[in-house]
């Protein structure tokens, strides 16, 4: 198992439980597992969200992320968690901004 390493890129907002999942989700925590990163959203259950959604990152421009598809693998009522093949770098780097999709 490999080292674990944490990068927070927004504090979770504070009136979570008002956001639908339908609108723009951000990434509130990045951490790396293998060659995988595995991103925490906010995002969860209080909004609808489920485990088995997909998601995607996207750019400002609203171009989805080549290698930026993943699904929910984990939901909290304020959160959910991702897998995604994009270094934990690559994501801070980019200041994606995150679609979801019920399956």
């Amino acid at each position: 198992m490999g080292a674990v390493v944490a990068i927070m890129l927004a504090g979770a907002p504070a009136a979570a439980d008002k956001l639908s999942p339908a609108a723009p989700a951000r990434i509130v925590d990045v951490q790396i597992q293998g060659s995988e990163s595995i991103i925490t959203i906010d995002r969860g259950s209080d909004q609808g969200v489920a485990r088995g959604w997909r998601g995607w990152l996207v750019r400002n421009d609203g171009k989805r992320v080549p290698e930026g598809e993943f699904a929910i693998v984990r939901v909290t009522k304020k959160t959910c968690i991702g897998k995604v093949r994009l270094g934990a770098d690559a994501i801070a780097q980019g200041r994606y901004r995150v679609e979801l999709d019920p399956p």
